[in-house]
């Protein structure tokens, strides 16, 4: 089969050459990219973005004018120092490359005898191998795909394993690899999605180590995918032998500068801060895989490995709907249940299609099913009073086909909206004093627009930013603070109270009884709710009483038990009867505590720490690197080297 897939003929080439090759091997390199085609949502290619950071492309786009000239040894040094200082190891330990892969493509190069690969895994260090004509032993892990070392055979003088794998997204421990050496054996590490895992606690990375080698890309966190880079770190001597053969100025100008750029300090920290926010929103996709019956692999990795009935036609109905997913068959140690999900963003919206059998019956989706959906993620109440949220025109028993979102619905965004698609906006269309929608306005003629071609239209504005998860945790993972307040919260709502009574101990059982049936003791999904403690309890009754325990005039000693409940404060009445008539005392004796509301995780902004404190002038650069460009930039007052430890972040106008 001849792919084509775009207008570069390198892809176009591969295939028409791969497709002459009925090898297994040959339908192992069967990669994402090949499940994308113009225009679909990719989930199949693990790359962060879908493009670099401005500040990025501004650099690389500088050096256009100089590309007449060869790369020099000043470049290659500038690449080398600074991943040596990223990681703490010397200049002649560090290899530039073109994308981790080429890495694997040298291994040949350390003549082992006898391969070992860890699977599943990247297919690259097999094909790799054995068109050097090394036959490599799998050593397959069975799920959850957890490293066990002692599958590794002793006599392996090379051995190949992914930390965190691909496509397992497992995360092994350092302590485990550490263990995979042996004297004449090179440990090769793949930590292409190391960088992902906040804080790389597992990385091999910063260890100065003579016989392990690591290989890194810069490729997927920096979206250079059309450029290739990446890096090798081990000892001199490993990576003399790893070059003995390469190609001369294997990288050009503009790889080695963004070798250079991209491990400097500021990209460090921004890229540090992507990964908490990514690691939050994989544990959202996760939690939603499994609520639709998905068997998903514990892992740490910028995407998701999980398995479902028919997965095969789970894909085909995702690709219906123009997504596409990494499927797992061509994955040595993986078969056709299994499927690949990258970590990104937009899952919030493909999350939502119809699931369980929908892919086989494809179910349509009604405008009311996704307002719904909307409405859980961004509840309507948590909107501002002078704010204007939810379906602005559309018929709810329309099926919507697609959903555009956008920050503000101007002409050129509702032109983009296919036909029986749903737009969603942030900011309101309609919102203080509209009293016409006339076609004959800027505004009415959108709404017209819309309805004459079955479009909808939807709003979520300040519901979205006080939501939790919402925009809020968005800007705050995107500037890498563990959130731990919420700036305005919303208020609880105060509708419980806390019932002490006391009660002689042969009756607490029957008091309990009749303030459980008349709603007391619900905390939750939980009933009949209480606490008590054993006492004594003393009283005298005087003329006119008529007391159940003892005589007037008598002090009067009664063990009893200390019964605590909760109920909401709308019971009150409903309780004290109950208790009242339960109860074999004239006059029980109780209280009524009326209890604060505890604090809620919503609310506008967020207040969270820094991973460590760090001055105003390197937090300012984090925001540039972590926060899409504006006109005006990134403006900031204050001494530039103060140190900065916890920040309140809050979305807005700005006005």
């Amino acid at each position: 089969m001849l792919w084509i897939l775009g207008p570069h003929t390198g892809p176009l080439l591969f295939d028409a050459v791969a497709s002459l090759d009925t090898s297994p091997l040959a339908a192992a390199r069967y990669h994402g990219d090949q499940d994308v085609a113009p225009g679909v949502l990719d989930f199949a290619v693990n790359v962060r973005h879908d493009r670099p950071p401005e500040w990025l492309v501004r650099q690389l786009a500088a050096l256009l004018p100089e590309l007449a000239r060869y790369p020099s040894t000043d470049d290659v040094h500038r690449a080398q120092d600074a991943v040596a200082e990223r990681h703490g190891r010397t200049r002649d330990e560090v290899l530039p490359l073109v994308g981790a892969a080429e890495g694997f493509a040298l291994l040949h190069n350390l003549s082992p005898v006898r391969a070992a690969i860890v699977v599943p895994a990247f297919t690259e260090p097999a094909i790799a191998l054995s068109a050097a004509g090394i036959t490599a032993h799998h050593v397959v892990l069975k799920p959850p795909f957890v490293l066990d070392t002692a599958h590794v055979p002793d006599d392996a003088d090379l051995v190949v394993v992914g930390n965190p794998t691909n496509p397992t997204s497992v995360l092994h421990l350092r302590e485990q690899l550490l263990e995979l050496r042996r004297p004449g054996r090179i440990l090769v590490v793949d930590e292409a999605f190391a960088d992902w895992v906040p804080g790389e606690p597992q990385s091999l990375a910063d260890d100065s180590l003579p016989d392990v080698l690591v290989l890194r890309s810069l490729t997927k966190t920096w979206s250079l995918a059309g450029l290739r880079v990446g890096y090798a770190l081990g000892s001199p001597d490993v990576l003399a032998r790893l070059t003995v053969q390469r190609a001369h100025w294997p990288l050009g100008t503009l790889q080695l500068t963004a070798i250079a750029a991209c491990c400097a300090p500021r990209a460090v920290a921004a890229a540090a801060a992507d990964a908490v926010r990514l690691t939050a929103l994989r544990a959202e996709m996760v939690a939603g895989l499994r609520s639709v019956g998905a068997e998903v692999v514990d892992g740490a990795a910028p995407f998701v490995l999980f398995n479902i009935a028919d997965a095969d036609g789970l894909r085909n109905y995702l690709q219906s709907k123009g997504i596409a997913v990494r499927r797992g068959d061509t994955f040595v140690g993986l078969d056709a249940r299994y499927l690949r999900a990258a970590v990104r963003p937009e899952w919030c919206w493909w999350r939502r299609l119809p699931m369980g059998k929908a892919w086989r019956t494809h179910d349509a989706v009604r405008l009311a099913d996704v307002i719904d959906v909307l409405d859980q993620a961004y509840p309507p109440r948590l909107a501002q009073s002078w704010d204007s949220v939810g379906l602005v025109c559309g018929d709810p028993d329309d099926v919507v086909d697609s959903v555009t979102v956008a920050v503000d619905a101007t002409p050129a965004v509702v032109d983009q909206v296919p036909q029986a698609g749903l737009l969603l906006v942030h900011h309101p269309l309609l919102l203080r004093g509209v009293d016409t929608v006339a076609a004959n306005t800027p505004k009415g003629v959108l709404v017209h627009r819309l309805i004459r071609t079955g479009r909808s239209l939807f709003t979520a504005h300040t519901n979205a930013d006080s939501a939790s998860p919402g925009v809020s945790d968005a800007l705050a993972h995107a500037v890498g603070l563990t959130v731990d307040a919420v700036l305005d919260p919303v208020p609880g709502a105060a509708d419980l109270d806390k019932w002490v009574i006391y009660v002689p101990r042969e009756n607490s059982e029957a008091v309990r009884a009749a303030v459980f049936e008349a709603g007391a003791g619900h905390i939750g999904d939980y009933s009949h709710c209480s606490w008590s403690v054993a006492g004594t309890g003393q009283f005298l009754a005087h003329d006119g009483a008529s007391p159940a325990i003892g005589s007037v005039g008598t002090v009067e000693r009664v063990a009893e038990d200390r019964v605590e409940v909760v109920a909401p404060a709308r019971a009150r009445a409903e309780v004290l009867a109950a208790m009242r008539a339960a109860h074999p005392y004239e006059e029980p004796a109780f209280d009524i505590f009326a209890l604060v509301p505890p604090p809620v995780g919503s609310g506008l902004g967020r207040i969270g720490r820094l991973p460590k404190p760090e001055p105003l002038r390197t937090f300012v650069a984090r925001l540039e690197a972590a926060l899409p460009p504006t006109a005006t930039g990134v403006r900031a007052a204050g001494n530039p080297d103060l140190l900065v430890s916890r920040v309140a972040v809050c979305g807005g106008a700005g006005d």
